[in-house]
């Protein structure tokens, strides 16, 4: 019986490196503009709005407009701090819960960065540099491109989130909890932005012509079911794969897996000092009667816009 067996090549050897879901990292910057100013104020002047690196070209772009279908939301730390005539850029591996769920944090990227914290988010947060601090992040379907995205939530951006799902539920944007969108069995929320933005104050209210100013993206939410797009059901997988992948070096003898390729490209994206970030509202669980409110859109087949 002939030998069956061949000699491996280096492409056939195990790994257990858990790729992310995601191709690209999506920022939001507010344009934080002084009152002198801000009446005038374009976004694009102050450079406010959504971008993305494309590692190929070693550049950031604008991103325009987009329909994202959250699929999944995850929380990690993030932040840059001023060091003489540059900034140090600080960032984590991502949970799904703080609470019990343990994360590293790290400076610099590749091969020359260095951990600076890890374990549970409470027991070391307060040991973190001024300017690094916790945030969300919302996993997306981009539905023009078909790439899965990894979008920053700044307060602008969650707070936009909120009141675009306000909008169509009847509900007060303040009340809901970002977490609780994945209640819905057979739907995901999604939200729409097209080039429009209001102008904000520090606590999210209408610019009222005092102060400094901020520009919030204007986006429109509604529902994709997920049999219309099972592209959906199978990213939100993927996403507690990665998530459960990760936590089993955490909680085992292995160290913390090394950065992927598509995380270490976002880490040279985007160093720049960031606005200083606004409260965040009270949140509380998402009512019990959001699946009646959604029947006016389409039941759930394409989004309402």
């Amino acid at each position: 019986m002939e030998d069956f067996l061949q000699k491996p090549e280096a492409q056939d050897a195990p790994t257990s490196k858990s790729e992310a879901p995601w191709q690209k990292r999506i920022h939001y910057r507010s344009g934080k503009t002084p009152e002198g100013f801000a009446t005038a104020a374009e976004p694009e002047q102050v450079k406010a709005g959504f971008t993305y690196y494309d590692r190929e070209q070693k550049a950031n772009f604008a991103l325009t407009g987009f329909t994202a279908s959250i699929v999944g939301i995850l929380s990690g730390v993030s932040g840059t701090v001023p060091n003489g005539q540059r900034y140090d850029n600080y960032w984590s591996s991502l949970v799904q819960d703080t609470r019990d769920q343990k994360l590293a944090v790290y400076l610099g990227s590749g091969d020359n960065r260095v951990t600076v914290a890890s374990g549970i988010y409470n027991d070391f947060k307060a040991g973190l540099p001024d300017g690094v601090s916790y945030m969300k992040y919302a996993v997306v379907y981009l539905h023009e491109t078909n790439q899965c995205a990894l979008i920053e939530l700044t307060a602008a951006v969650e707070n936009s989130i909120k009141e675009a799902i306000a909008a169509q539920t009847g509900q007060n944007a303040a009340r809901i909890n970002i977490f609780n969108l994945f209640e819905l069995t057979t739907k995901f929320w999604a939200v729409r932005f097209q080039g429009a933005f209001s102008k904000r104050n520090r606590e999210g209210a209408a610019w009222p012509g005092k102060g400094d100013m901020f520009f919030y993206p204007s986006l429109v939410a509604g529902v994709v079911a997920s049999d219309a797009f099972p592209i959906l059901p199978e990213l939100a997988e993927k996403t507690d794969q990665y998530i459960k992948q990760g936590q089993k070096y955490f909680n085992g003898t292995h160290p913390a897996p090394p950065a992927t390729e598509s995380e270490q490209a976002a880490r040279v994206d985007y160093i720049e000092q960031p606005a200083k970030r606004m409260a965040d509202p009270v949140e509380v669980p998402w009512p019990a009667d959001t699946t009646d409110h959604e029947q006016g859109a389409n039941h759930g087949d394409l989004l309402p816009f």
